[in-house]
Formats: structure tokens, sequence, C-alpha cells
């Protein structure tokens, strides 16, 4: 016998005849069937065993014809013979480890297979598969159990099983169902048991022990951990700024276009130390044609009014505007602009700094675009000593930057956009910034997102860096600035404040009411697509819309029979057939020539809604004349997140926040911020009649992978936006409508092929990387993350 990673494995040896069973006894009483594995002649034991590793007393029993072998187990004994065997025996405990490696070999036994586990509060949620190989359809099931044989009230959520092909038996299938369960991180050594019913007698079963779980949390935890929270971020900001040997390089370099850039500091009872650093951070910039506009609106404050002088005294680039009072941090600024006379504009607060090159990287980057209007760089917040909470920005992003102002620093416009625009005023004092910048990019030509870390954003009492609770005015005056913005743009929408201060969601008002069109292939599985189609009726707000079913090479008659009741019943609901092999691309094609709406929503048979706006939402968005396709927020049925915006770089199309808990928000509350991405997934995608005719549909190329994401790239390029609506929140029960495409060797050839030919068309997505993923961040993971 020997152990290892939750599993105790034992060598039998029983004579001429065939063990029938072997299971194990929990001192409850209770049996586990295990299954009994051919081992051939080695070291006279030709059967092995294996078996879940306990901390609790049990026995193992083996039934040969009549007779009954039985073994009690003490854990601690077990530890010491294993240790033992693997000294003197260490081959034949490999070859019994080996057991493990064959998944689903044994003819009706299970196989559990952990795929992912995520942590979610005080469990652990565990996804996986359930694996057999039979003739038949298996009848799966599965419980958990602790380490004494007592059921854990953890319910096992497992999928229909789907089939595919074994290699040289063609009268047998391996059979694969998904599943997932909620592990308490509390039960030391619980079991999942899993069972072919349809078989009783043979089991599977995997070990969720002390070490396991340790492990799984640990690693979860660092696959997660965004860049926001990361511990690392001030050794990888260091590593990462520039070094003082670039920043001499940088002082003697000329550009063709060198600007004037006056830099606007409004100032109120500033701390002495933090204006002192402020100062110091502008007057080290290695590009030098700028000037400082110092506004005092403390007059009174002595010690400061003598501070400012000294350093007005000390760089003839210094300007100081002295006001009798404080009149607003909007008024303020606008007489720091009004006494500049800079090109560009620059905006720094009083209790913020700069790094050296910040000037020099937004000069560099004017030089590469001429026609930047506005331009903005990542940045940091600084507490107690500490560069913490790094906001790695997405390029140009409009509907983040409807949902609330993610441009925030180091923000610089151009002096000529800037005067055309309505002047800024006390109406949106604590959210000047944002009002000036839905301004300003209403009418840029480009707006530049330097991906540097180049302002650092103080904590204190003084500013909203701690948040915009700080300043609770601040969130009423964004929503203002929102407001008048989308007036500006004669867009007729409600804005809304949320539970999160500073983000903001908008319904965009339907005054047209325009058919929508749902389209939903799908292929026997009547139960889920009924599910799909009731959910739709029940929780559906908007009302205007058709079902269209394309069936696709069903076999079963009971679905022709639903498809027939389902007609009758509704007289939104139309079945229309394609008869040819299965390729999405094809049936999507062919069911939006059948459709009769103006908006075409592709959905998944597999799919649930949770939120009786979502139609409005999607189509609020779709209506817009700048949105190609619009995207929704998709759960597992476990509740962790699906879907929350597609990005394309690194390894590949990726989904960005797959895998987060239930009820996360994700770095930067992405999951809950309406936003622009470079796809969305066909599951869920709402795209309108012109825009799919104009890109001629979907590429019959990509039969069943990345023709999403292609047809959104395609749109991307002809200057649409791809929209991911928050709001909008459906259940996608994922791999059920179509099965694992690598189970079987022909779909992994063809997924192949097809991921080889998207490669290739979007070579500068992984060559440049996705523009709404900021470079700094890991380019080979799903979550905003440091590398």
């Amino acid at each position: 016998m020997c152990r290892g990673n939750g599993v105790a494995y034992y060598g039998l040896t029983v004579g001429e005849s065939r063990p029938t069973r072997a299971f194990l006894s929990f001192e409850n009483g209770r049996e586990l069937s295990l299954t009994v594995s051919e081992l051939g002649d080695f070291d006279d034991c030709r059967w092995g065993v294996s078996a879940p590793l306990l901390s609790a007393p049990h026995a193992i029993s083996l039934e040969c014809e009549s007779d009954l072998v039985r073994k009690d187990i003490a854990p601690l004994s077990l530890k010491w013979f294993s240790r033992w065997n693997y000294r003197t025996n260490g081959d034949f405990c490999e070859r019994l480890r080996q057991m493990d490696g064959q998944e689903g070999a044994d003819f009706g036994s299970v196989v559990v297979v952990v795929n992912e586990s995520l942590v979610e509060g005080d469990n652990l949620l565990v996804r996986g598969s359930l694996v057999t190989v039979s003739e038949s359809e298996p009848q799966m099931a599965a419980r958990l159990l602790d380490h004494r044989g007592n059921d854990l009230l953890c319910e096992v959520v497992i999928e229909h099983p789907r089939k595919s092909s074994v290699d040289g038996y063609p009268s047998i299938s391996r059979w694969r169902a998904g599943f997932s369960v909620r592990v308490p991180l509390s039960s030391c050594d619980s079991i999942l048991c899993a069972q072919d019913t349809s078989r009783e007698d043979i089991g599977g079963f995997f070990v969720f022990d002390e070490e396991y779980l340790s492990h799984a949390v640990s690693c979860y935890q660092a696959l997660i951990c965004s860049a926001y929270d990361d511990p690392r971020y001030e050794e990888w900001l260091f590593k990462h700024r520039a070094s003082l040997s670039a920043l001499d390089i940088q002082r003697g370099v000329s550009f063709d276009s060198e600007p004037k850039i006056s830099i606007i500091v409004p100032l109120y009872k500033t701390p002495l130390d933090f204006f002192r650093q402020m100062v110091e951070s502008v007057l080290s910039q290695t590009y030098s044609n700028y000037e400082l506009v110092l506004v005092n609106a403390s007059p009174e404050e002595k010690e400061l009014f003598s501070e400012i002088d000294r350093v007005r005294q000390s760089d003839t680039r210094i300007l100081v505007v002295a006001l009798e009072s404080n009149r607003g941090i909007a008024e303020n600024t606008l007489a720091g602009i009004d006494a500049s006379s800079g090109d560009f504009i620059a905006f720094l607060d009083h209790d913020d700094f700069l790094e050296p090159n910040a000037l020099f990287e937004y000069v560099s980057a004017v030089n590469a675009r001429p026609d930047t209007d506005l331009l903005y760089c990542d940045e940091d917040k600084y507490e107690d000593g500490k560069f913490v909470n790094p906001c790695f920005k997405p390029d140009y992003n409009l509907d983040m930057l409807r949902s609330y102002n993610y441009i925030c620093h180091f923000l610089m416009v151009r002096r000529s956009i800037l005067d055309q625009c309505e002047k800024t005023s006390a109406l949106y004092d604590g959210a000047q910034d944002y009002d000036i910048v839905l301004k300003v990019c209403e009418r840029a030509r480009y707006v530049n997102h330097v991906s540097k870390v180049l302002y650092h954003w103080r904590i204190s009492a003084h500013s909203t860096a701690g948040g915009v609770q700080e300043k609770p005015y601040a969130d009423a005056a964004g929503l203002r600035a929102l407001e008048d913005h989308l007036e500006r743009q004669s867009i007729s929408a409600l804005v809304k404040t949320t539970e999160n201060a500073g983000i903001y969601s908008i319904a965009y008002d339907l005054r047209e009411r325009p058919l929508v069109t749902i389209v939903i292939p799908n292929k026997d599985q009547i139960d889920l697509l009924n599910a799909c189609i009731r959910s739709i009726e029940e929780r559906s707000a908007y009302d205007h819309y058709e079902i269209l079913i394309i069936e696709n090479n069903s076999a079963d008659q009971n679905t022709f029979a639903y498809y027939d009741s389902l007609q009758g019943e509704h007289d939104k609901v139309r079945v229309e057939t394609w008869d040819g092999e299965f390729n999405f691309s094809n049936i999507v094609n062919f069911g939006v020539s059948q459709a009769r709406g103006d908006y075409y929503l592709l959905l998944n048979n597999d799919t649930e809604v949770l939120t009786d706006d979502f139609l409005e939402n999607m189509l609020g968005l779709c209506m817009r004349s700048d949105v190609g396709a619009v995207g929704a927020c998709l759960y597992f049925p476990d509740g962790s997140i699906q879907h929350a915006g597609m990005g394309v770089y690194g390894i590949g199309a990726q989904h960005i926040n797959r895998n987060l808990p239930r009820g996360s928000v994700g770095c930067f509350r992405s999951v809950e911020t309406t936003q622009d991405f470079s796809a969305v997934t066909g599951a869920c995608m709402m795209t309108k009649r012109s825009v799919f005719k104009e890109l001629g549909g979907f590429d019959s190329s990509f039969a069943v992978a990345y023709n999403d994401v292609d047809y959104c790239l395609r749109a991307r390029e002809k200057g649409y936006l791809v929209v991911y609506a928050a709001q909008a929140k459906l259940v996608h029960y994922e791999s059920v409508s179509r099965g694992f495409d690598l189970d079987d060797p022909e779909k992994s050839r063809r997924l192949m092929r097809e991921e080889a030919r998207f490669r290739d068309r979007w070579s500068e997505y992984y060559q440049y990387g996705d523009p709404y993923v900021n470079d700094n961040l890991d380019q080979f993971s799903c979550h905003y993350r440091l590398p």
C-alpha cells in the first residue's frame, strides 16, 4: 500500500479468481464502492484498488466469488506503511498510482476530474467533470461526504452528459458530465463521491484534504489578485519607472513640435509638505517648456502664502494667481486657465505629484499623433509613504467614460479645443474634471492614452483618492456633468447613480420600439430550450420581439412535437429548419435571413434570463448609430462569472473576469460597469440588421469557434463600438449545448484549424495587444493582474 494526493492505493493478491467488488466502510456503516483495476502480474499483485485517504478509521473490503476479505485501516499505520513501501518498493508504488491516469478507461467506472477551484467566501467552488465509458447514456449522481461518511449539505450540480467516441471501440462512448459543488473550507477530508446509478456497484471519488484546500486557495488568490490590490505593485513600479540615466537622456531630446504646457494647480489650505512635493515634481520634469500656474484661494494661510512666494521667485516658469477668496474648485481652475498661455492645459491637484518624465511622455505622444487633443495616463495612489492601488486604464473607452470618469489624471487638453467648449462652472464642483473631459472628448480628434504610471494621487482628507464618498457632493456633480453631456449629444436617456459612488448607469430612451428577432439555434435538448424560452416570456419587460428557433439536425422525435406545441401556443415563436451540417456561422446567417426584426439577438439555447430589463439595456445601446454589437453579463449556474466582455491578446480571445466568484464586482468594478470591449460572446449578442448586412454576416470558415469574436473585430474595423451591457444578466450553461470539443479528436483538430485562421487574420492583436486591456497587465490572464 501507498498514498498520495488524498488517495490511498492498495495492491491485492487474491489467488486465481477475479474480485467482484471492492468498497470502503466508514465508521458509521456507510459504504463507498471502489473500482478494482487489473495491474497485470506485478510483484505477485494482480489487482489494485484506490480509495479515499481519510483521517478517521475505516476499512477496505474485497469480495471475491464467495469470499469477503476485510482490512481495517488505521490512518497513522497507513502513513508509515506508505513511507516504508516507497523506500523498499518504489517501482510498485508508482505502478499503483498510475491507476489514476486511466481517465474512464475501465468500462463503466466513473472518474472525477477537477478542472477549476474558486474561492467563494467560506467555500471552495469546484468545477470539473464526471467521466465514464459505457455503451449507453449513464445516469450520473454525486454527493459530498465528510471524512466519517456523513452527508454534507452541499448540492452537486451536474450537467447532462455528453458523449464522444473512443478510438478502437465503435460500440462504446466516453461520456462526460460537467459538475460544480461548493466544498466548505472548514471541512477536513471531504469526499466527492460520484456514481453511474445505472451501474450501482461502480463509482469514483475525489478527496479535498487539507493540503489540497490550502493549495487551491493560495493558487486562486494569486490567480485573481488584481493589480489594484497586489502587494507587489510598489516593487513593480520601481522596476518600470524611468531610470536616472533615461531621465538624463530625455533632458537632451529635441522634438519636432515642442508645445508649451500650462499646468494648472488650484490651491486651498494646502499642507506645506504636500505643496513642496507637488512643486518639486513639476520642477523636476525632463521636458522644460512649461509653466506652473498656482491659483491660491486661501490668502489667509500665511505660511502657505510665504512658501508660494518663495517658489515663485525660484523659477520664472512659475505663475501665481492670487484670489481674494475661495470661489470653489471649478471657478478657481478657470482663473488659472484664463491666466495661462500654454498650447496645452494640464491639471494637477494640489496634494498630488508627477513622475519626472510625465511631460516628456506626453509631448512624445503628441509628436507621434499630432491630432491628439486630450491625453491621460495610468496612475496610482500614495498613502503613508507607499505607492499602492495602481489604475491601469484602457485606451479611449467611450462607454466606460459614460459610466465613470476613468480618465481622471493626468489630464492634458489642447487649448484650442478647450476654448471651443463651454466653460465649467460651480455646478460641477467636485467633478469639474469629469465635465471638462466629457466636453473635450465630444470635440477631440484623437484621445491619447499614455500607458505609463506618471501620476500619484495622494490619499488624504483633502482629496477623493480615498473614494468619492469622501466628498458626496462630487457624486451629484458628476451625474449632472454626464446628463449635460448626453443632452449635448442629443441622446435621450435617464442617468442614475448606483450604490457605488462615482459610478453611473444610463437607461437609454426607447422612443422607437423596433422588433427584435431572438435567434436561437437548437438541436434536441428541449428541456434547455424550454427553460430559455420561458425565462424570456416571464422576465422580459420589452414585449416587441419574436423568437426564431433554428432547428438543425435534431434526432429526437419529441423535439419536433415540442416545436409544434410551442408554435401552437405562442404567436411570437417560429421554427425554421437548417438542413446542412452543423456550422454555427451558417446557421446564424440562415436564421438572420429568416428574421423579420431590424435588431437580432443571437442567443444560445442553454441560457436563462435573470433581469427583466435585459432587452431594453441591450437594445438601448444597440440603437446608437456608433454601436455594432452588444453583449451581456453571463453567469455560470453556480453564480460565478462566465462572460463580462472579451479581450483579444496574449494567448487568444479571453473572457475578462471569467471565474470570479458569485457577488464579485471585478477590478475597478468592471463586472458592473457598462463599457466597450473588442468582442462579446455570441452566446448572447445583439446586433442590427444594417451592420450585419454591411459585414456580410458571420464568416462560415469559423464553423464553431471564434465566429462571434471575428464578427466583433470586423465591426470594430468598420468603426463601430462593441459594448458590454453590464446590467443585462443571464445564466449560461456553457458546454451543455455543444459539449467538450477536446474530447473528440476531430473536434480538437477543427478547433486548432479555426484558431490558426483567427490568429492569422487578427495578428495585430497578438502583436500589439488589445486596446481595451492595458499592456502593463498580464497578457496571459483573463484577470486584470500584474505579470
